[in-house]
C-alpha cells in the first residue's frame, strides 16, 4: 500500500469519526430542541391567558364592545393551543394537567359571558334610571318654573325685596347650571372612556368653557356676600379643572381616557359639584330667608317661594341620586349606594311636602309623577345593584379559573423542565463519549501512520547520509517494501553500485596510467641507448680511421638495418600504447554514460520525493480545512451561547416586570424563571460542545503538525537526492575531461608512430647512402668531435624526457 493511500485512508477514517460524532451530537440536540419547543408552547399558554386577562381588564375599565368580542376568540386560540400541546404529550401526568387547563378555560369562558351579560343589564338599568331622573328633574323644574311665575306675578308691590330675592335665585340658578354642566361633563367623560371620540372630547372642552364663564359670573355676583369665598373657590377649581382637561386634550383623546387620569378628573369634577351643591344649598337658604323676611307678602308669594325651594331640592335630590348611582357603578362602594338610597328617600319626602301644598289637580298630577319616577328609580337601582353583584361574582369566577389554568400550566412547565434536563444530560453524555472515542481512534491512527512512514524515512535518510560521506558499505533499507520508499531504495542501490563501479574503474585507470608511463620510459631509454651506440660507433669509426671507410660503411649499413629493426619495434610498441589509450578512452565514455544514468535515476527519485511532498501538502490542506470547519462549528456554538445569554437577560427583565406586576404577574414570573433556567442549560450545553470542538481542533492540529513533519522530511530527502545528482554531474564532467586527455595521449602516440616510420625510412636511405658516407668520410671525421658533443646532449635530453 502506498504512503499516499495510507495517509488518505487515515484521514478518511478521522473524517468518518468526526462525521459520526457530529451526527450523534446533532441527533441529541434535535431531541433536546423538540423538548424545548414543547416547553415553549406550554409557556405560551400562560402568555395567552395573560393576554386574555388584559383584554378582559380593558373591557371592564373601558366597556369596549370590541374587547368583549375579542375575548372569546382569544379563548378559542388558547384552547386550540392547549389541545395541540396535549396531543404532543405522551406521558399521562402532562395530559391530566392539560385536561384541567381545558376545563379551566371553559369555566373562564362561561364566567366572562355572564359578566358581559350582567354588564348589558347594568347599562340597561342605568339608561332607565337616567330617564327617570331626567323626568323627575323636568317635573321639578316645571314646578319651579310655575312657582317662579306665580312668585313674579305676586311681587309687584315689593320690588326691592323681589330684586334681592331674584338675585339670590339667579345665583342659585347659576349654581344649578354649574351642577348641570359638571354632571354633563362627567357623563360625557364616562361616555368618552367607552368611545374615544374626537368630537365628544371637543364638546367636553366647550362645556368646560361655559362652566368657567358661569362660575366667574357667580363669583363676581357674590362679591361682598357670605358666599364670596365659596364662590371664588368654585371659580378657581373650575378653572383648574378646565386647564387640566384642555392640556390633556392637546395630547390626544388617549390621554383623557387613561384610567388613572379619568378617575382624577372625575374626583376634581365631583369637588366642583359638591361645592356648587353647597353654594346652591346656601342660596336656597338665602331664598328661604328672604321669603321669611317678606312675611308681609301675600301667602301666594310665600307658598311659591316654598315650592320653588322644594323644586330646587328635588333637582338636587335627583342629581344626588344620579351621582350616587354613577359612583356605585364606578366603585361599587357601599357609601355610594347609601347616597343614592338617601337621595331617593329625600325626593319622596320632598314630594310628600309639595303634595301637601299643591292641592289642585295639576299639582297632584305633578307630585304623583315625581313619586312614581322616584320609586321607579329606586327599583331600577336595586336591579342595578343585583347586576353589579353578579358581575363581581363572575369576575371572581374568572379570577379562580385563571388561577387554576396558570397553576396547572406552571406544574406542567416544571414537569417538562425535569424531562428536558434528563434529555440534556443524556445528550451531553452521548456527545462526550463519541468525542472521546473519536479522539482516541484519531490519535491511534496518527501514531500508526507515523510509525509506518517516518521511521523508514529516518533509516533511508541515514543511509543517504552515509553514502554522501563516501561509505559504500552501507546497507540500503526499504528494498523489500511495497510503497514509494521501495523506489527510493532501488534508486539508492543503483547509486551505490555505480559508485562502486566508478571506484573500480578509477583503480584500473590509475594502473593503466602507471603502465603507460613505464612503457614510455622503457621505450625512450632503449631508443636512447641504441642511438647512443650507433652514433658513438660511427663517431669512433670516423675518429679511428677515415681510411677504413668501406668497413665503416659496411658497419654503417648494419647499423642502419639495426636501426630499422629497432624502429619497427618502437612502432609496434607505439601501436600497442595507442590501442591501450583508446581502450581507456572507451572506458571513460562508458563511465560518463553510467554517471549520466545515475543522474537520471537520482532525478527520478527527486521527482518521486517531490510528489510525495506535494501529496503531504494536499493532505495537510485537507486537515487544515477540517480544522477550519471545527473552528466554524465553535463559532456557531459561540453564537448559540450569545443567544442563550440574551435569552437569560430577557428572562431576568421579564422576572423583574412580573415582580412589579405583583399578584397578576406570578404566573408570568414562573414562565420567565423557566426560560431563564432553559437559557442557563443551553449555555452549559454550548460550553460542553465548545470543549469537545476544542479537543477536536487540538487533535486536528497535531495531525497537521505530523503531516508537516513528514512533508519536511520528504522535502529534505528530495534536496539530498538533488545534491547527489549535482555531484554526479560534476563527476561526469571530470570523466569527460579524462576521456579528452586520453584522446590527446592517443594522438601523441600516433605522432610517435609517424616519426618512427620516418626514422625507418631514413635508415633505409642510410644504407643506400653508404657510398655517399664513404665519400664524405673526411668531412665526417672533421665533424666527429662536434657530433659527439651534440649527440651526448641530445641523449641526455631524451633520457630525462
Amino acid at each position: 500500500m502506498t504512503i499516499g493511500t495510507r495517509i488518505a485512508l487515515g484521514f478518511a477514517a478521522v473524517l468518518l469519526l468526526t462525521v459520526g460524532v457530529a451526527f450523534v451530537g446533532w441527533n441529541s440536540l434535535s431531541t433536546y430542541a423538540e423538548r424545548v419547543d414543547l416547553a415553549s408552547h406550554t409557556a405560551d399558554l400562560d402568555t395567552r391567558l395573560k393576554s386574555v386577562r388584559l383584554e378582559e381588564a380593558r373591557f371592564v375599565t373601558e366597556r369596549d364592545a370590541k374587547a368583549a368580542t375579542n375575548v372569546p376568540g382569544m379563548l378559542d386560540a388558547l384552547q386550540t393551543e392547549a389541545q395541540e400541546t396535549r396531543a404532543a404529550l405522551t406521558e399521562g401526568e402532562g395530559r391530566r394537567l392539560l385536561d384541567e387547563v381545558l376545563s379551566g378555560i371553559d369555566g373562564y369562558r362561561a364566567a366572562f359571558a355572564n359578566f358581559v351579560a350582567q354588564d348589558g343589564e347594568a347599562h340597561a338599568r342605568t339608561a332607565s334610571m337616567e330617564t327617570r331622573a331626567r323626568a323627575l328633574r323636568e317635573i321639578a323644574e316645571k314646578i319651579g318654573k310655575q312657582q317662579s311665575e306665580r312668585y313674579d306675578l305676586n311681587m309687584t308691590s315689593k320690588r326691592d325685596a323681589d330684586a334681592e330675592l331674584r338675585h339670590s335665585m339667579d345665583t342659585a340658578e347659576r349654581a344649578n347650571r354649574v351642577i348641570e354642566r359638571v354632571l354633563e361633563v362627567r357623563r360625557q367623560q364616562s361616555e368618552l372612556r367607552r368611545n374615544a371620540d374626537e368630537a365628544l372630547a371637543d364638546r367636553i372642552v366647550a362645556a368646560l368653557d361655559e362652566l368657567v364663564q358661569t362660575t366667574d359670573t357667580v363669583a363676581k355676583d357674590l362679591v361682598g356676600t357670605n358666599d364670596e369665598e365659596l364662590a371664588a373657590r368654585i371659580a378657581g377649581d373650575s378653572r383648574a379643572y378646565h386647564d387640566t382637561v384642555k392640556s390633556l386634550r392637546g395630547k390626544g383623546v388617549a390621554a383623557l381616557t387613561e384610567a388613572g387620569v379619568a378617575i382624577g378628573l372625575d374626583e376634581a369634577a365631583r369637588g366642583v359639584q359638591e361645592r356648587a351643591v353647597e353654594l346652591q344649598q346656601n342660596q336656597a337658604m338665602v331664598t328661604e330667608a328672604l321669603s321669611e323676611a317678606s312675611k308681609y307678602a301675600q301667602s301666594e308669594v310665600n307658598e311659591a317661594v316654598m315650592l320653588r325651594g322644594l323644586a330646587m331640592r328635588l333637582v338636587q335630590g335627583a342629581q344626588s341620586a344620579m351621582l350616587g348611582q354613577r359612583d356605585f357603578l364606578l366603585t361599587g362602594a357601599a357609601d355610594a349606594k347609601a347616597m343614592a338610597d338617601a337621595a331617593v328617600k329625600e325626593i319622596l319626602g320632598l314630594a310628600e311636602q309639595a303634595g301637601a301644598v299643591l292641592v289642585d289637580q295639576e299639582g297632584r298630577a305633578l307630585i304623583a309623577a315625581i313619586t312614581e319616577a322616584a320609586r321607579a328609580f329606586d327599583s331600577e337601582f336595586a336591579s342595578l345593584s343585583s347586576a353589579v353583584a353578579k358581575q363581581h361574582e363572575a369576575s371572581a369566577a374568572m379570577a379562580n379559573a385563571s388561577a387554576t389554568v396558570s397553576g396547572q400550566v406552571g406544574r406542567l412547565v416544571t414537569l417538562q423542565r425535569d424531562d428536558r434536563e434528563a434529555g440534556r444530560a443524556s445528550a451531553g453524555m452521548v456527545i462526550a463519549v463519541g468525542a472521546a472515542v473519536a479522539l482516541i481512534l484519531g490519535m491511534l491512527m496518527a501514531w500508526i501512520i507515523d510509525r509506518a512512514i517516518t521511521h523508514p524515512l529516518h533509516a533511508m535518510t541515514g543511509a543517504m547520509g552515509r553514502l554522501a560521506e563516501g561509505d559504500l558499505t552501507v546497507d540500503i533499507p526499504g528494498s523489500d517494501r511495497k510503497d514509494e520508499l521501495r523506489n527510493m531504495a532501488a534508486a539508492m542501490t543503483i547509486f551505490k553500485d555505480n559508485a562502486l563501479e566508478m571506484q573500480r574503474m578509477e583503480r584500473e585507470r590509475e594502473e593503466m596510467r602507471i603502465q603507460i608511463d613505464a612503457d614510455r620510459r622503457r621505450t625512450m631509454n632503449e631508443f636512447a641507448n641504441g642511438f647512443e651506440q650507433a652514433v658513438s660507433g660511427v663517431v669512433m669509426s670516423l675518429t679511428e680511421s677515415a681510411n677504413s671507410l668501406g668497413r665503416d660503411a659496411q658497419e654503417m649499413s648494419s647499423d642502419a638495418a639495426l636501426t630499422t629493426a629497432k624502429s619497427t619495434a618502437v612502432a609496434t610498441a607505439s601501436q600497442q600504447a595507442t590501442a591501450n589509450v583508446q581502450t581507456v578512452a572507451a572506458a571513460a565514455e562508458e563511465l560518463s554514460a553510467s554517471i549520466a544514468e545515475i543522474s537520471r535515476q537520482l532525478n527520478a527519485s527527486s521527482a518521486t520525493a517531490s510528489g510525495a511532498a506535494d501529496k503531504a501538502v494536499q493532505t495537510n490542506s485537507i486537515v487544515e480545512g477540517l480544522s477550519l470547519a471545527a473552528e466554524r462549528i465553535g463559532q456557531v456554538v459561540g453564537l448559540i451561547g450569545e443567544i442563550a445569554e440574551q435569552t437569560n437577560l430577557l428572562a431576568l427583565n421579564a422576572t423583574i416586570e412580573a415582580a412589579r406586576a405583583g399578584e397578576a404577574g406570578k404566573g408570568f414570573a414562573v414562565v420567565a424563571t423557566e426560560v431563564k433556567n432553559l437559557a442557563g442549560q443551553t449555555a452549559k450545553a454550548t460550553e460542553e460542545i465548545s470543549a469537545q470542538v476544542a479537543e477536536m481542533q487540538t487533535a486536528t492540529t497535531s495531525a497537521v503538525d505530523a503531516i508537516r513533519t513528514i512533508s519536511e522530511a520528504v522535502t529534505a530527502i528530495s534536496g539530498t537526492v538533488t545534491d547527489i545528482a549535482h555531484e554526479m554531474e560534476q563527476q561526469g564532467s571530470a570523466t569527460r575531461e579524462i576521456a579528452q586527455n586520453v584522446q590527446q595521449a592517443a594522438e601523441g602516440t600516433q605522432q610517435v608512430m609517424r616519426n618512427i616510420a620516418e626514422v625507418t625510412t631514413a635508415a633505409t636511405k642510410t644504407g643506400g647512402a653508404a657510398d655517399a658516407v664513404l665519400t664524405a668520410s673526411r668531412t665526417l671525421a672533421t665533424q666527429a668531435d662536434r657530433l659527439r658533443g651534440e649527440v651526448q646532449g641530445f641523449l641526455n635530453k631524451v633520457r630525462t624526457a
